[in-house]
């Protein structure tokens, strides 16, 4: 749907839409950050992770994926706060034990793949990329499913205390 300049400009600003490139040069897409469904078959997604080497999940909880696209100027320019970094990852760490946490990438250029306690992989036949993240969204995504095929995802670059809370809500309405 085609919309007055006024008006894209106005949703852009409102950090509830991302800005895409649409059909042609010419024009560009805005893109609702917020997305939620249910998957049809969970069953599936579970066994898919579970049988990479890296992952041993438990069918009983929910996954937390971390999405990476590829590098892209949002996710390389490093200037947040590694102390900040630090203490989210620590509140994300707490809640471990009720979640399935793991972190899949399209494209490891930029991606330290060595971080300490964090361990990275493909996306395997590009499901979440088809399911979740049809875009190259800046700086990376995430999405909460829950055993049941509820997801709640984000889109874009996002504050770690925004997995905390979707995880919190998603546990709580499962």
């Amino acid at each position: 749907m085609e919309i007055s300049e006024e008006k894209y400009m106005e949703q852009l600003g409102s950090r509830d839409y991302l800005e895409v490139p649409g059909d042609s040069s010419n024009y560009k897409r805005l893109v609702y950050r917020y997305a939620e469904g249910n998957l049809v078959h969970i069953e599936k997604v579970y066994k898919t992770l579970d049988s990479l080497s890296i992952y041993s999940l438990n069918f009983d909880k929910p996954i937390v994926c971390i999405y990476y696209p590829g590098r892209d100027k949002c996710n390389s320019s490093g200037t947040k706060s590694n102390s900040k970094k630090d203490v989210l990852r620590n509140e994300l760490e707490k809640i471990d034990e009720q979640i399935n946490l793991v972190r899949i990438y399209k494209d490891d250029t930029g991606l330290n793949l060595k971080k300490k306690k964090q361990e990275w992989i493909q996306d395997p036949g590009l499901f979440f990329e088809k399911n979740f993240f049809n875009y190259h969204y800046p700086c990376g995504s995430f999405v909460v499913i829950a055993p049941s095929g509820k997801y709640f995802a984000y889109l874009g670059e996002y504050p770690l205390v925004y997995i905390l809370e979707s995880t919190r809500l998603l546990l709580e309405n499962s």
